[in-house]
């Protein structure tokens, strides 16, 4: 399973900047139900911020506490002042997030959002007591071979090749690039493998206390031992695709087309879903062809990068190829 974070849609009133945190702190039932909240930009930055966390709050301290009436007072407002009908029906609701998505046990968290420059996509567990915002991509009850493929170089060249794109980041879209992923599940020695692997780029992690994502993960400063902590994640995961470890971007592209097809003949990534960045419909669909194209092309030999422009030869032998198919 995998799914955006909660979205508050509350005028900033539920979210409590570290500015007011002492103010929130200072009314007793407020400070009661004050969670860390993460959005992409706190995780990858190891930045602070809170949100009023109010599902079961009781409603004689949101009546009493002056804090709380206060908030939810502006949340209510905040809705009300909408132009979208579903959003100003939730004002009779202003102590709830709008959509509530938080896990119930511990999860991992992926940036919605990330540099198209970092060669792996960062994530992190969390347990169930840090609200999750609408800006990271969640896996509740992760398991640790899950976590690895997250954090290897197959996912990372799957998002870079289907995802959206957010200016030139990279927008990751459950739909469209998790759901679609072609999984080998690990068993036995394999599974081993990359379990140890996982525990080896955390304990790398661990060793820069004072470094966060952004940092660990620059392609410039990213360090040595996480490095070769990923270097050995990479090649358990890429064993199982039959893949050494030197394997290129398209090799590794291929083997996953592959093994896509033989999960789903049809070869077809989906539309990105409500979940994904904004794409207007012929965006969409102009996404789901080129990425339709790219992967016939890495299947059938031809020389094509991962991204950019798609050369107007092998679209048309694309094209033709469809054509003889059809006839």
């Amino acid at each position: 399973m995998a799914t955006q974070g909660s979205k508050p849609w509350d005028g900033n009133n539920l979210i409590v900047e570290v500015g007011d945190f002492d103010q929130v702190l200072r009314d007793a039932s407020a400070a009661k139900y004050l969670r860390p909240y993460r959005q992409a930009t706190e995780m990858l930055y190891d930045k602070d911020r809170w949100c009023l966390w109010l599902n079961n709050a009781d409603p004689s301290e949101l009546k009493t506490s002056p804090v709380l009436r206060e908030r939810l007072a502006a949340v209510r407002e905040a809705r009300l002042s909408s132009p979208t009908a579903p959003v100003r029906e939730l004002a009779d609701t202003p102590s709830r997030f709008a959509q509530d998505r938080q896990p119930t046990t511990t999860y991992v968290a992926l940036p919605e959002v990330s540099s198209s420059n970092r060669d792996y996509i960062p994530g992190r567990y969390y347990d169930a007591d840090t609200i999750a915002g609408n800006k990271l991509i969640l896996f509740p009850d992760c398991p640790a071979w899950l976590f690895g493929y997250l954090q290897s170089r197959p996912f990372t060249a799957w998002v870079k090749t289907f995802a959206g794109r957010l200016k030139s980041d990279i927008s990751i879209s459950p739909g469209l690039t998790y759901f679609t992923f072609p999984f080998i599940q690990p068993e036995g020695k394999d599974l081993q493998a990359i379990e140890a692997a996982v525990q080896g780029v955390l304990d790398a992690r661990a060793a820069h206390p004072n470094s966060c994502l952004a940092d660990l993960y620059d392609p410039l400063a990213m360090p040595k031992d996480l490095r070769d902590a990923h270097k050995a994640l990479d090649k358990a995961v890429l064993g199982l695709y039959g893949l050494k470890p030197d394997a290129t971007e398209s090799e590794i592209l291929a083997a996953l087309i592959a093994r896509y097809k033989e999960l789903d003949s049809a070869c077809r990534l989906p539309l990105p879903t409500s979940g994904t960045a904004k794409v207007s419909p012929r965006a969409g669909k102009s996404l789901s062809r080129a990425a339709t194209i790219r992967a016939w092309a890495i299947q059938n030999g031809f020389a094509i990068t991962p991204r950019g422009r798609i050369p107007s030869d092998v679209i048309d032998a694309f094209d033709q190829a469809q054509e003889t198919g059809n006839s």
